[in-house]
């Protein structure tokens, strides 16, 4: 059925990039547009050109004076993505969306991961996988997904220097502790010893 798959190849994208240099990006024109890419639907097309395909859309960081007009619009038209991307050349709608939430948001929770905070992040991996958004909604509120991702991805790092450095010591920890957080058993009631102790470790963990 048309609109039902997700990824887009190479083929149907140069279909959509064909397209729109006969027929032009404007709205009335996608339905032309959608019947020169076989299985997708006008909405399908719209967005994989505004999001993905469109020369004029910038990606890679954002710049202060991005970040100051996404402040403004989100204060104008909270909410309303698509009229504060207006506002912000080059940047979607959806861009504008994850940034308010993931970096600029007043309401983000900004306070210092503790102990009990990377051991429970531990504990919903293992639950739920990389399912960050669901993790940050169910034990995390205030905390953005990509916040516990970047967070878990920090653990991983420290847990690994730690074991390496214990083999160049030889004096490796033979506990069910000594492991990354994916291997190790974080039941283990050592674990949450050793979390603390990468808290000491240094201030910037």
């Amino acid at each position: 059925m048309r609109g039902e798959r997700i990824v887009w190849t190479p083929e149907e994208d140069e279909h959509l990039r064909r397209a729109v240099q006969i027929y032009g990006d404007k709205t009335e024109k996608w339905a032309k547009i959608a019947a020169c890419v076989p299985g997708r639907t006008n909405k399908n097309c719209r967005k994989r050109w505004f999001h993905s395909l469109d020369p004029s859309l910038k990606k890679g960081g954002w710049t202060p004076e991005e970040d100051q007009l996404l402040r403004t619009g989100v204060q104008k038209f909270r909410g309303q993505w698509s009229k504060i991307a207006e506002r912000i050349q080059g940047r979607t709608d959806d861009q504008c969306a994850k940034r308010w939430r993931e970096s600029l948001d007043p309401d983000i929770d900004r306070a210092a991961w503790t102990p009990e905070d990377d051991l429970l992040l531990l504990q919903k991996f293992e639950e739920y996988g990389t399912q960050w958004q669901k993790i940050a909604a169910v034990s995390f509120p205030g905390r953005p997904g990509l916040h516990c991702r970047n967070r878990w991805r920090k653990i991983q790092r420290s847990l690994n220097q730690m074991q390496r450095a214990n083999k160049r010591r030889r004096n490796p920890t033979k506990d069910s502790t000594s492991g990354t957080g994916q291997n190790a058993d974080i039941r283990h009631p050592r674990y949450f010893t050793i979390i603390s102790r990468l808290h000491t470790m240094g201030q910037q963990f």
